[in-house]
């Protein structure tokens, strides 16, 4: 994991694709192919601190549910959820948000190279220019 700083913001860097440990998070089961990674993962507590991915992610929680506190990049204002097994977070790899939680989070996660989802936007649906995901967290599935 490396620290980044991007808009005034310093936030660590998780990459998903390189399948090694980084800032209290461990992989397991990881499998890529090409742009896009699977794997099962871990995380320990995190006591509040901005995150952000090398790749875009779903992620799907497996384990037993806990509280979370979060806001996006942009945002002061703290979103608190129950992250319940089978719930999606969703995250744009330009985006970090901030999050704090006391569980060891379990979870799968799929993590798609920004290049990738960008040629999917414009060429399968037909968009000019960037793709937008807006960052969600404990989508029902």
């Amino acid at each position: 994991m490396r620290s980044v700083r991007r808009e005034n913001l310093r936030y660590d860097l998780i990459d998903f694709a390189s399948g090694q440990p980084s800032g209290g998070f461990s992989f397991s089961e990881h499998l890529s192919a090409g742009p896009v990674t699977l794997m099962n993962a871990t995380s320990r507590p995190i006591e509040g601190r901005y995150l952000g991915a090398s790749q875009v992610i779903v992620v799907i929680h497996d384990g037993k549910a806990f509280d979370m506190d979060w806001r996006g990049a942009q945002s002061d204002r703290i979103q608190s959820s129950t992250i319940s097994h089978g719930q999606i977070h969703v995250g744009d790899a330009r985006l970090p948000f901030w999050v704090r939680y006391d569980a060891s989070a379990s979870f799968f996660a799929i993590a798609l190279e920004e290049a990738f989802v960008t040629d999917v936007w414009q060429k399968a649906f037909d968009r000019a220019g960037d793709f937008a995901i807006r960052t969600s967290i404990g989508i029902e599935a």
